[in-house]
């Protein structure tokens, strides 16, 4: 993921990795790996951000927040890693770094790739060849959606998704349906990500209202097609949504 300036960030959906310095196993045991995540957890409920998912690796972890205060969140990471960096140098009779940079952040903005993130993290223990299935993995969040419980209990889940839905069964149908024949468009997905970036900025809506208020919808297809100049097909691959419902999205106005 590439470094993004925190500040110009608008969207509240963060995809965020950490990791250990030359790769080091820094959460390779129980204690250690229970501390870092008790902290995000613990310290998530009294800011201005909510955990959706997250994934805990021998040396690195994954974690989807939706962040109201952009600053406020930047100082929280900083909170978390140097206690864990205190807790880590002493516990391992140690001094120095403990992780590669501050943190990793990529911001979101389209629903298909939001969905798309929740079905990276959760699978990170498969493709590491570390668990067979999601769920012979204890140290995600895919256990929290399985049971209805923790992460998958957050309010702005039912926002996305809607309310009485299985999470779980949503993302592996949305992942399919969405991601299918993304390798087929010749519109990079930086490329898209800025025209969406820009409506955002220049309208003030929110990647909820874009994927829940059909109107906006609309806008913003007008947007990418007329303002972005992006092609009617790559926009339904990008957006999934059908030529007929592009067509009629052509009459609204900017």
């Amino acid at each position: 993921m590439s470094r993004v300036a925190r500040k110009k960030i608008n969207t509240p959906f963060i995809h965020v990795m950490v990791q250990g310095v030359n790769k080091e196993y820094v959460f390779d045991n129980p204690k250690n790996l229970n501390y870092y995540l008790k902290s995000i957890k613990s310290e998530s409920h009294y800011k201005e951000f909510d955990l959706l998912a997250y994934c805990m690796m021998n040396n690195h972890a994954h974690f989807l927040f939706y962040v109201k205060d952009i600053e406020c969140f930047g100082q929280f990471m900083k909170s978390v890693n140097q206690n864990f960096a205190n807790f880590y140098n002493k516990s391992e009779d140690r001094v120095g770094v403990v992780f590669r940079n501050r943190y990793q952040l990529e911001p979101i903005y389209e629903m298909s790739h939001l969905v798309n993130c929740i079905k990276y993290i959760h699978n990170n223990p498969v493709k590491a060849g570390i668990a067979t299935c999601c769920e012979a993995y204890s140290y995600s969040s895919y256990q929290d959606y399985l049971r209805g419980q923790g992460c998958a209990k957050c309010e702005i889940l039912k926002e996305v998704f809607g309310e009485n839905v299985n999470y779980l069964k949503a993302i592996d149908e949305a992942y399919d349906r969405v991601f299918m024949d993304l390798d087929s468009t010749k519109i990079s997905h930086e490329y898209f990500e800025d025209g969406v970036r820009s409506f955002i900025a220049e309208y003030n809506h929110s990647l909820i209202e874009i994927f829940s208020v059909r109107a906006v919808l609309q806008k913003l297809i007008v947007y990418l097609n007329q303002e972005c100049k992006l092609k009617q097909k790559d926009i339904i691959n990008w957006l999934s949504v059908s030529k007929a419902i592009l067509d009629e999205n052509y009459k609204v106005k900017l």
